[in-house]
């Protein structure tokens, strides 16, 4: 095991650890148990780091490319419940593998910065008034 990773188990108390740029990075992968796995962050992108990036960046192209089937299979009138049925899998871990993606880059946001954009109606205010 890479000595910079750590297991959510390996927290205080057997609680998930605080995730975010003070302290640490979760992971694009779960160790052997399917537990979560964190990075203790570093002051510049090491080895690890480098490597989950790379790792987001490749289940970020999968989910990209279920979409893509997703849209080839419901382009046909009558899709066939075979390929209907093979999609859901891959749709799901794509979906799964995504989220995990979000909830990391989530949390090392700095505090104070706006994860959400401004509601529409407070944009439509702002420009007649």
């Amino acid at each position: 095991m890479i000595s910079d990773a750590v297991s959510d188990t390996d927290a205080v108390s057997g609680a998930a650890p605080q995730v975010g740029p003070a302290n640490l990075r979760l992971l694009p992968w779960t160790d052997a148990a399917g537990r979560a796995c964190y990075l203790k962050q570093g002051r510049t992108p090491g080895y690890v780091s480098r490597m989950a990036d790379k790792v987001e960046a490749e289940q970020i192209d999968n989910a990209r490319e279920c979409v893509e089937y997703a849209d080839e299979v419901l382009a046909d009138e009558e899709p066939d419940e075979a390929e209907l049925l093979f999609l859901v899998e891959p749709m799901r871990d794509a979906l799964r593998d995504l989220l995990r993606v979000i909830r990391s880059r989530e949390d090392r946001l700095p505090d104070g910065e706006p994860d959400e954009e401004p509601d529409e109606e407070e944009d439509a205010g702002e420009a007649s008034g």
